[in-house]
């Protein structure tokens, strides 16, 4: 089934196809979008990027409740089979079978996966990086950093771990050997720390994301500082693209895109509140945008938005929040992460008090 979006409206006709959620449609009848849709968005290489795919339920396509209080993260594995979740201890949940698998006893300020998805990495309060087998628990590496840890990252090839809140400590997997330490005095700024960090696809540039938005660039081989990307407003989300020559990152009402060789700024992209998230679908032309509530998907060549999933209304407003923000058993619902899977669907996830969202974008076919 192919569905295409009628310009400067909010509605979609049926091109072919002879149902759309179980509902008959006859060729050219139109249905309407925010009442249909929860998320709908041009997903690249299928019908040169003219098919649209939909998700048709405004209900999360997975929910995963076992935590004792309000959740503050949740990401999700390489592979796509694995969501962590974190809120003083971690848990780790099965995509497939909608379950937890284990629960990791460790107060982490960050996480991350290794590019395997075979092992969770975790920076805690007291400094300790520890390495979790995720098919049994077991703690494979302790590391010593430095105390409230806010960040870590593997490198591509899973043998070099980032991890830090005011500098950065890079890690050998395989010895547990710290191989150096990164300092820029603008880190040690009263009240800043680091919100995120990456690595690029070919593991010689990493990218530290402060929290009031600057961005620094750091050669891998020589261990030495290359650029630094002014942000105005604090910041998060920060991606590299596939081909490693352009990073993406959120400050404030907007995320930059800046060239990797050079450190200038490449384009800017105006989203509708504080981004939260960025992600690059697999061939580098589509940057899904997130914020607590909205996702938006831009094309990267045109610098337009191809279409746009809202949770709710936005933050600001004169009255109380929870009046017009949609709720999940009577919790706020907060969108954290987008990322596309392997097979090029678009996963957004979120937390809801005590409770792990997942949306999954499905590919609509002819």
């Amino acid at each position: 089934m192919l569905w295409h979006k009628v310009p400067g409206t909010d509605r979609l006709p049926c091109l072919s196809g002879q149902s759309f959620n179980g509902i008959p449609v006859s060729q050219g009848r139109q249905m309407n979008v925010k009442r249909s849709l929860l998320l709908a968005a041009v997903v690249p290489g299928l019908m040169a990027g003219l098919c649209l795919a939909v998700m048709t339920s405004s209900k999360p396509t997975a929910t995963f409740e076992g935590h004792t209080g309000e959740v503050n993260d949740v990401i999700l594995s390489p592979d796509g089979k694995t969501i962590a979740s974190r809120n003083g201890t971690v848990k780790l949940w099965d995509v497939t079978n909608r379950v937890e698998r284990f629960t990791l006893e460790h107060d982490a300020g960050s996480f991350a996966f290794s590019p395997d998805s075979r092992t969770l990495a975790t920076g805690g309060v007291d400094g300790q990086v520890k390495l979790w087998d995720v098919n049994n628990s077991n703690v494979r590496a302790i590391f010593q950093g430095e105390p409230y840890i806010k960040a870590v990252a593997f490198s591509p090839d899973g043998k070099t771990l980032a991890s830090g809140r005011n500098s950065v400590q890079l890690w050998d997997v395989a010895t547990g050997r710290r191989e150096a330490t990164l300092e820029d005095p603008q880190w040690q700024e009263p009240e800043e720390h680091f919100s995120s960090t990456a690595f690029s696809p070919d593991g010689k540039t990493l990218a530290v994301q402060c929290h009031y938005g600057r961005v620094t660039l750091w050669d891998m081989t020589r261990k030495e500082k290359r650029a630094t990307l002014e942000g105005t407003w604090p910041g998060d989300g920060l991606a590299f693209s596939p081909d490693g020559k352009t990073v993406a990152t959120g400050s404030g009402l907007s995320f930059y895109l800046w060239d990797v060789g050079t450190g200038q700024e490449r384009a800017e992209f105006r989203h509708d509140a504080f981004i939260t998230s960025v992600a690059f679908s697999a061939d580098g032309t589509v940057l899904a945008a997130s914020d607590e509530m909205t996702i938006i998907l831009w094309d990267i060549a045109s610098g337009q938005k191809r279409s746009t999933f809202k949770r709710g209304r936005r933050l600001f407003t004169n009255t109380f929040l929870d009046e017009f923000l949609p709720t999940f058993e009577g919790h706020i619902v907060m969108i954290d992460s987008v990322q596309f899977t392997p097979e090029g669907k678009l996963v957004a996830l979120g937390r809801s008090g005590s409770a792990v969202l997942m949306w999954e974008l499905a590919t609509a076919r002819k």
